[in-house]
């Protein structure tokens, strides 16, 4: 397999929002509870879209998060 390199980061980075989004948008309601949660569809999809959207420039070392 090699060595881990940016560009193999961020290709699994950009696989991973695009299978998480997929699934996302496969919820018939963003308002349904997740199971052993206190959130929603929505607020947990938020919340990780919006961490992964900080990795590539945490891997990139251009933010501190």
């Amino acid at each position: 397999m090699g060595y881990l390199t940016m560009s193999r980061a961020l290709t699994a980075h950009e696989r991973a929002i695009n299978r998480f989004s997929t699934l996302l948008r496969s919820s018939s309601d963003g308002t349904l509870p997740v199971p052993h949660l206190t959130w929603t569809v929505g607020e947990t999809g938020a919340h990780v879209l919006g961490g992964l959207r900080l990795y590539p420039d945490l891997l990139a070392d251009r933010s501190t998060g």
